[in-house]
């Protein structure tokens, strides 16, 4: 992927990119992004209405370009839109469908999104309008439009409620709006120019992102009276003529952004692009699409549909300083295109370690085709033209069936009959010959049809294989990501870190940190995998610390209590990093690992050479899953200390006044850690005025606490799941866990059509 970043420079008639490694801020393009909801290829003026007149637009793309052949990374809303943050064909998010409200699919905090980076750009980032990258809108369960990287954020879950008029459903960052006087698109223009008003008021150097998308014109449709009686002697019926209006009033919104941005004194320089998350809806497809009279012609199909209409839509730029006026450009672009181009205009790197399916579009800017590596490809699985899989490839389009039936979604149940689904009847199409797709080709092209055949069932086979699963286990009891939190002797020691959904820098949220069992002689973090996938889905951070063990690193149970100190210690340090409050960091382990938590908590000493000791490595809790409680005759792991030390790191030998709440869990037929020594930390632990809990498991022997991840041939899962329910009700106890689930309760369902 390139790294230059290339600034167009007008010279009389003539042009040419520029190059520079790195941007000053007054040099970066200020960046807004206009998205329609369901706007027609044929619905504006400037792409061949006839009824319609848009002048804003006209004049948006008579200053600019209009492109003929623009696409959306989907063919309905909501993946669309993931697809236009992510630069990735939204199946790798997971994001098949349209999302209805309440439900538990979203664009996961792992995607990195185009306002992500521009804020690490230096960009100011506001987003206005229609969210629909999540089903729990306003809730903590899944991230909202804040953790995508947006500053500044008023939205709804999927459509205006109860329609464009006056709608009630909008939230402003995390606080419900109530009432509103206005039609939508007007509503998301006032927010995004009062937003940005106030920024170049605080700021007016600082580059800028907007994500402004209207809720128009996708049903329920309503319109201002004016302009519906304006378009009443060219519409067919009242209902059409509602649909006419609601379209001219995304332009006089248009207009309005535009005006906006001059009267600032930042249009010269700042890039505009107007385009649709997909075609037209069908009109009646659903009861309530009554008003759904938008046109894809010429092209052949509607919303949901593979062919064309289904997601080639209107594309307009402006950037009056920087674009020549009054060009037409037919070099396919895509909104999947978005991402490294605006990082390249920033100056800010694209993500290299996620696959993206975007290429920089500058050179279309001056009419010039795109490098892109990979054809534009759409695996769309409840299409209504029983073709499920499409492809454009230069001048050819690609259509294939599937020998699957329609879903909405893949999870782990169907995950098998989706990946071995056979390519099958394909047809092709010369698209920039025929845009109705009228004609298949694949008979009298049979060496074109091999050829695009082959490439369909490359890229197809890459985009299946990196498409997310919903409830895989294998791939939700993985870390979301491993950070080296020491390194010593040469050995990077790693945080394997589980993050709940929606996590910010900001958010000061409990963590825990577990330490694997093993006798101090090996041992695997994947122990406790489950365990802190498990806390960190009701919203803790949870991380599995790596230390080093007898087998791997020729150590002592002496250092493996360092290293879970410095593991504390440095999640202390990071917690604005980490997004966790330092005061509610709890350590667990289990066996060995439940001994290096408890002494984090109850040994004086053992700290790393060379750490900031002003930073405290005592937890703020601790959860013990059968671990060594005294390392004497009369417990476990006096060969490992000496009979010189047997003391020196036994919790039994060190309990006092002041150490901090403790939950134990511990089977009471542990033939390796003796239940006694349980009883007797326990006992101890009262009699010093400290709180702790022992939960005894009647007749279970050590390891009892192991879920299935860990030890696949678990038959009896009833102690994991108890000692799970119980160490959150202990969280709760203490207030680092909230509600039944870790988070506030459901926002009410919109029931609202995709």
């Amino acid at each position: 992927m390139r790294r230059n970043i290339f600034l167009a420079v007008i010279l009389c008639a003539a042009s040419h990119w520029l190059q520079t490694a790195e941007l000053e801020a007054a040099e970066k393009p200020n960046i807004v992004v206009i998205l329609c909801d369901d706007l027609g290829y044929g619905d504006l003026e400037c792409y061949g209405h006839p009824h319609i007149k848009t002048p804003n637009l006209n004049s948006m793309a008579e200053q600019g370009i209009r492109f003929t052949d623009f696409y959306s990374a989907a063919p309905v809303c909501s993946p669309s839109r993931v697809g236009l943050l992510t630069g990735r064909s939204p199946n790798r998010a997971g994001v098949y469908d349209f999302i209805p409200g309440g439900r538990n699919i979203y664009m996961r905090s792992s995607e990195v999104t185009i306002a992500q980076l521009l804020k690490k750009a230096g960009y100011a980032t506001c987003m206005s309008g229609k969210w629909h990258c999540n089903g729990k809108f306003n809730s903590k369960s899944q991230p909202q439009p804040d953790s995508a990287g947006f500053d500044h954020w008023m939205g709804t879950q999927n459509n205006a409620s109860p329609s464009h008029e006056n709608p009630k459903n909008f939230v402003r960052n995390g606080e419900k709006v109530g009432e509103t006087e206005g039609f939508s698109c007007q509503l998301v223009v006032d927010e995004a120019m009062n937003w940005l008003e106030g920024q170049q008021e605080k700021d007016p150097q600082q580059p800028f992102f907007m994500y402004v998308a209207f809720h128009e014109p996708h049903e329920p449709v309503a319109s201002p009276k004016d302009l519906v009686d304006r378009y009443q002697p060219n519409a067919k019926n009242e209902n059409e003529a509602q649909y006419f209006a609601n379209v001219a009033n995304v332009d006089l919104a248009v207009g309005r952004l535009l005006d906006g941005l001059k009267e600032l004194n930042v249009d010269e320089n700042t890039l505009v692009v107007f385009t649709s998350d997909n075609g037209p809806e069908t009109l009646n497809r659903y009861k309530r699409a009554k008003n759904s009279y938008g046109k894809a012609t010429p092209l052949r199909g509607m919303k949901l549909w593979t062919t064309d209409a289904g997601f080639r839509v209107a594309g307009i730029m402006h950037w009056p300083g920087k674009i020549k006026a009054g060009q037409v450009v037919s070099h396919p672009v895509s909104s999947l295109d978005f991402l490294p181009t605006f990082c390249d205009l920033a100056g800010v790197a694209s993500p290299e370690d996620i696959v993206l399916d975007g290429t920089n579009f500058l050179p279309a800017l001056e009419n010039k085709p795109l490098t892109r590596e990979k054809p534009l490809l759409w695996i769309f699985y409840n299409e209504l033209n029983n073709r499920q899989v499409a492809m454009r490839d230069g001048a050819w389009k690609v259509l294939a069936k599937l020998d699957i039936k329609r879903r909405v979604n893949v999870t782990a149940a169907d995950e098998a009959e989706v990946k071995a689904a056979k390519l099958f009847d394909v047809e092709i199409y010369k698209i920039t010959d025929d845009i109705g797709e009228s004609e298949d080709l694949s008979d009298s092209n049979p060496e074109e049809l091999a050829e695009l055949t082959q490439r369909l069932k490359t890229n197809y086979q890459e985009l299946v294989d990196g498409s997310h699963v919903w409830g895989k286990g294998n791939a939700k009891n993985n870390p979301d990501k491993m950070v080296t939190y020491k390194t010593v002797d040469g050995v990077e020691l790693k945080q394997h870190c589980f993050l709940p959904e929606g996590l910010k820098e900001s958010d000061k949220r409990a963590a825990i940190v577990f330490f694997f069992g093993g006798s101090w002689r090996s041992g695997k973090p994947k122990q406790f995998y489950e365990q802190a996938r498990f806390l960190a889905d009701q919203g803790m951070v949870a991380l599995v610390a790596e230390y080093r063990v007898k087998s791997r690193n020729g150590t002592t149970p002496f250092e493996c209590v360092k290293d879970g100190k410095s593991a504390v210690r440095w999640m202390r340090q990071h917690a604005s990093e980490l997004g966790i409050d330092p005061n509610r960091i709890v350590a667990s382990g289990g066996s060995a690992g439940g001994h290096v938590a408890c002494c984090t908590g109850v040994i004086k000493g053992f700290e790393e050479d060379g750490e900031d000791l002003s930073v405290s490595s005592i937890p703020n809790a601790m959860i013990l899953f059968n671990p060594v409680l005294d390392t004497t005759a009369k417990g476990f792991g006096l060969k490992m200390v000496g009979k010189s030390r047997q003391t020196e790191i036994s919790p039994c030998h060190h309990v006092v006044s002041g150490i901090v709440p403790t939950i134990l869990f511990h089977g009471t037929a542990d033939t390796i850690v003796p239940f006694e020594n349980a009883e007797r930390f326990a006992r101890l632990m009262k009699e010093a005025g400290n709180v702790c809990q022992l939960d005894a498991f009647p007749d279970k022997k050590h390891g009892f606490f192991n879920g299935k991840v860990f030890r696949p041939k678990t038959k009896d899962l009833g102690p994991y799941k108890k000692t799970l329910d119980a160490s959150a009700s202990f969280l709760k106890s203490l207030g680092y866990l909230a509600g039944s689930d870790g988070s506030p309760s459901e926002t009410p369902l919109e029931v609202l059509a995709p």
